[in-house]
């Protein structure tokens, strides 16, 4: 050992650099370890890594709402913000246009499609954006057609099948 890492005993092991190593290389069980105890005492670094994961579903059950608790953390200590932010307003918005495709508005409903069909904000998953698509293009965005069209190349025909039978029972949510 050189007498600079003597004397910066820090710099040997840092739990943060790590675990973010760690969930660079893929070995997310030793990043989650690493990095939870940073984070809970407000690392931004460790917060922003470990919204990630959650988003991603990265070596953890996909929770975009436990993504977004550590997101926002990352945002509020004012470090590693960028990202963060984008992947904040991916969920913010992803929940704004379920509200409105809920209340039967046919451009939340394509845009609450394309949220599914590219994993912004919701889980990525061809069968959900298939099926927004189409009650979308039901709903007069003809705009969704296609969309539709391409999120079904992905299904296979049972899929298709039970994404039609939820579609012909779905009905928009009133609010009074």
């Amino acid at each position: 050992m050189t007498e600079d890492e003597k004397a910066m005993p820090q710099l040997r092991y840092s739990p943060v650099r790590d675990g973010v190593g760690a969930y660079q290389r893929g070995d997310y069980a030793a990043a989650l370890e690493m990095l939870k105890g940073p984070a809970s005492n407000g690392h931004a670094l460790a917060q922003l890594t470990l919204g990630l994961m959650y988003y991603d579903g990265s070596g953890v059950p996909q929770d975009h709402a436990e993504a977004a608790r550590w997101l926002q953390m990352a945002v509020d200590f004012g470090e590693a913000s960028g990202i963060a932010e984008v992947m904040l307003g991916n969920i913010e918005a992803a929940e704004r246009a379920r509200s409105g495709a809920e209340r039967g508005d046919a451009s939340s409903m394509r845009f609450l499609g394309i949220s599914y069909a590219f994993g912004f904000g919701v889980p990525r998953t061809a069968k959900l954006a298939y099926f927004w698509f189409r009650i979308a293009t039901l709903n007069g965005c003809s705009r969704s057609h296609s969309l539709s069209a391409s999120a079904a190349r992905k299904l296979t025909a049972t899929e298709i099948e039970e994404a039609d039978c939820a579609i012909l029972l779905w009905r928009p949510k009133f609010s009074h």
